[in-house]
């Protein structure tokens, strides 16, 4: 199942709502946030795949009931005249995906991939390293205490844009050999936990049922491509080094 290609967080003062699409954009699914529970995570995954049509009215009536005062003719011409809905702040615009969430001692922090490049492509299959991430403080009226902030800095300090790579349509985890057999039988086997870097971090997610088309597992290592010129033929040589996520350290 693949993860959904584009990422957009709206958010509103007891909300957030991360809408998650395919890179068809034609179907749309919405992750709803609660925030006022600060030391637990509270979110729902209906499971409804929303139309563009419909997303818009959805937003649109989210909107209306985050906005006090304007009439309804008012907030039909500001529905028209803006790109996005005037009551909810964009927070995120079109992440490449949702890595985890991450609680030290306070609320829950959510990491989002907003920069990558790709690397490799072989077939249908591209292959992306980040280029940067960004991490979503999910509580509201309230921020981090410094103890808090601390932990953060310490867990910022492993850069995630330094050598981490992903896959929409490719198991990175699984070596060429075990993907191209379980094609041939017409079964996708699970993730090999071991080089899955994020396992942890999606844990949360798991626990709280959520599709596990919102979960985007990283993998650490080294991916490169050359391309070969011979007299009669163009070979691309793709070379995909994975480090194990239990047994860290320098190799």
């Amino acid at each position: 199942m693949r993860p959904y290609r584009y990422v957009t967080v709206y958010e509103s003062g007891s909300r957030f709502y991360v809408v998650g699409s395919e890179a068809s954009e034609n179907k749309y699914a919405v992750l709803k946030i609660d925030r006022t529970e600060h030391r637990s995570l509270t979110l729902s995954d209906g499971g409804h795949l929303y139309s563009r049509s419909e997303l818009t009215e959805l937003l649109a009536m989210l909107t209306d009931a985050s906005i006090a005062g304007p009439t309804s003719a008012q907030k039909s011409v500001d529905r028209k005249s803006r790109a996005s809905p005037p009551g909810l702040t964009e927070k995120i615009t079109r992440a490449y995906g949702l890595i985890g969430v991450v609680r030290f001692l306070e609320g829950y922090y959510m990491i989002f991939v907003t920069k990558a490049t790709v690397v490799a492509h072989f077939g249908y299959h591209k292959i992306y390293k980040i280029e940067d991430v960004s991490m979503l403080y999910l509580p509201s009226g309230t921020n981090a205490n410094a103890d808090d902030q601390r932990y953060l800095k310490l867990f910022q300090s492993v850069d995630l844009t330094t050598n981490f790579y992903f896959s929409y349509s490719y198991d990175l985890s699984r070596t060429l050999q075990e993907n191209s057999v379980g094609v041939k039988m017409d079964t996708i086997p699970a993730p090999e936990k071991k080089f899955v870097w994020n396992n942890y971090l999606l844990e949360p997610l798991k626990e709280k049922d959520v599709s596990e088309r919102w979960m985007l597992r990283i993998v650490h290592g080294y991916v490169g491509q050359t391309t070969i010129e011979l007299p009669a033929a163009k070979l691309s040589l793709t070379l995909i080094a994975r480090r194990s996520s239990e047994f860290a350290g320098t190799r």
